[in-house]
């Protein structure tokens, strides 16, 4: 078995595991490895989340933001615990 990379109808790279005979044509039939499919993160969950982090830290303008940038590190932060649930998962 060996490693292809294809590309979904919706336009998404994907990895998936073939026979070493196989193309990355037929990497849709393959054993899926990733990445997770995003659409399995609770959207609305999410920018809630960021959204009050954001306020949590008092960035509600441009000027904030670069006032006190770790409160976007801490706003990135949210959305990599989300991707890294997934990629658990």
């Amino acid at each position: 078995m060996k490693p292809v990379i294809y590309v979904t109808r919706d336009g998404l790279k994907k990895q998936a595991l073939v026979k070493d005979s196989d193309g990355p044509q037929d990497g849709p039939l393959g054993v899926p490895l990733g990445p997770p499919d995003l659409r399995d993160i609770d959207l609305e969950g999410l920018m809630k989340d960021i959204n009050n982090t954001l306020a949590d830290f008092g960035l509600f303008t441009w000027a904030d933001v670069q006032r006190h940038p770790e409160g976007m590190q801490a706003a990135l932060n949210v959305l990599k615990r989300e991707l890294i649930k997934l990629y658990r998962q």
